[in-house]
């Protein structure tokens, strides 16, 4: 049996929603079952056999982080230690996914997943102490470190954009920081095979989409498909801005583009050019509203 953990955030919901599609046997939780108290944990899965738990729970406001350290501390290492006790209480393997804060994003060229993390921020360093906390306590992960987070649930970047095209004649979008989307349907995949596989290929893994792009980038393509949908009648115009217009108290990684190549040599597989990923995103969105 899978458990799902964080099922009603932007992942969990797709992640819940393959789960039934593909007849899994599982069960589910989200904030009803705090993970921050082991005891907790201990009680929901008393009596249950487990073989996976897949943790898309996460203290994820990356701004709020800077003034609730130790709670993004207490979710996401001392919440995701718990979970890593009860798998090893109950012989099960953990899927964990983190984030590409974990580097300092000054590399010229690509992360992979055995560089040296960096965190230049309160939820990158939250997120790496998870990490260490899931290598020291449990063999049996996987460690999926992603960015760019895109899903028909929740808010998010796609969504922002969308909006902001309804409401502002033009937008400025930051053009120096760089990295690629990572689509919660092609992720979601990912975690599948994994199970479906029942791998024991364990250790740190990178998915995001191919291609290294701006968020300006990404924000224009999303524009044009919009307007080829027909999503939206508006025109507007898309401007590109350094960071430095836009201060924030959580500093961001100016380059998070993740390597992929060891995804494609563990498991034969591929991630899809963000681009197409995109465009399949536009279209059943168009779909559905």
């Amino acid at each position: 049996m899978i458990w799902l953990v964080g099922n009603k955030g932007m992942l969990g919901i797709e992640m819940q929603n393959a789960l039934k599609y593909k007849n899994f046997s599982f069960i589910s939780s989200d904030l009803e079952v705090d993970i921050t108290k082991i005891e907790k944990l201990r009680e929901f899965v008393e009596g249950k056999e487990i073989d996976w738990i897949i943790n898309c729970s996460a203290y994820t406001n990356v701004e709020k982080a800077e003034d609730e350290a130790a709670l993004a501390f207490q979710i996401n290492a001392e919440g995701v230690k718990n979970l890593s006790e009860i798998a090893k209480e109950k012989n099960a393997k953990l899927i964990h996914i983190s984030t590409d804060y974990v580097f300092d994003g000054e590399s010229l060229s690509l992360y992979y997943e055995e560089d040296e993390p960096n965190p230049q921020n309160i939820y990158g360093l939250s997120k790496l102490a998870g990490e260490n906390l899931v290598k020291k306590t449990l063999k049996s992960h996987f460690i999926i470190r992603i960015s760019w987070l895109i899903g028909f649930y929740k808010s998010n970047f796609l969504y922002s954009i969308l909006k902001q095209i309804e409401n502002k004649d033009s937008l400025n979008i930051v053009s120096d920081q760089f990295g690629s989307p990572t689509f919660a349907a092609d992720l979601v995949e990912f975690i599948v095979f994994i199970i479906k596989q029942d791998s024991n290929e364990f250790g740190i893994y990178h998915f995001s989409s191919e291609g290294k792009i701006s968020w300006f980038d990404f924000a224009e393509k999303i524009y044009k498909l919009a307007k080829q949908y027909k999503i939206t009648e508006k025109n507007v115009q898309i401007l590109p801005v350094p960071s430095s217009e836009y201060p924030t108290k959580a500093k961001r990684p100016p380059n998070s583009y993740l390597s992929k190549e060891k995804l494609s040599t563990t498991f034969g597989i591929k991630a899809p050019f963000w681009l197409e990923s995109l465009e399949l995103f536009i279209k059943e969105l168009k779909e559905i509203i």
